[in-house]
């Protein structure tokens, strides 16, 4: 992704400063527990119990590898 396809609601620098903060050991992608993890972390987990968490995550992961790429958090985001 080049930074300029269709990005309504949020700019690339800010959809990369997110996916950043989930990507806690910074291998370019976001895997479950990374993301439970924050979610836990921002005190989150009333709003996003583990399950809602889970469940988004699959939806995220589009290609079904088991982690989040850039690519598939800016298409779920958006």
């Amino acid at each position: 992704m080049n930074g300029t396809s269709s990005m309504s609601n949020y700019t690339y620098d800010q959809l990369r400063e997110q996916f950043d903060m989930f990507d806690k050991d910074k291998d370019g992608y976001i895997e479950k527990m990374e993301m439970i993890s924050i979610v836990r972390e921002l005190s989150l987990q009333a709003s996003f119990p583990r399950q809602v968490v889970e469940q988004l995550f699959t939806e995220a992961d589009i290609d079904g590898d088991g982690k989040i790429s850039f690519e598939e958090f800016v298409l779920a985001v958006n």
